[in-house]
């Protein structure tokens, strides 16, 4: 269900199916990588190369993530790193 978050930023669904994905940052300088770890009904989906130009896409995830009523928790350390666990909910 995961995949309805992102996937037009995804560039390669078999990539995705193997839970890591890389797509182009807003900016175009480097790629997005995307881990999705699924454990049981959270689901951790960090994203590495993240610059403060990027928020904006943060934010997407974010309002993605609670159109489909999921409860969304990022962070943002050292402006490159950010994790945003998905809560799937009880």
């Amino acid at each position: 269900m995961i995949k309805n978050i992102v996937p037009y930023y995804c560039t390669s669904l078999a990539a995705y199916e193997e839970r890591r994905v890389q797509v182009p940052s807003l900016k175009g300088e480097a790629l997005l990588e995307f881990t999705v770890e699924f454990q049981g009904e959270l689901t951790n989906l960090y994203v590495r190369n993240v610059s403060i130009e990027d928020s904006i896409f943060i934010a997407r995830l974010r309002d993605a993530a609670r159109y489909l009523e999921f409860d969304p928790w990022g962070t943002l350390e050292d402006e490159t790193d950010v994790k945003l666990r998905l809560n799937f909910g009880s």
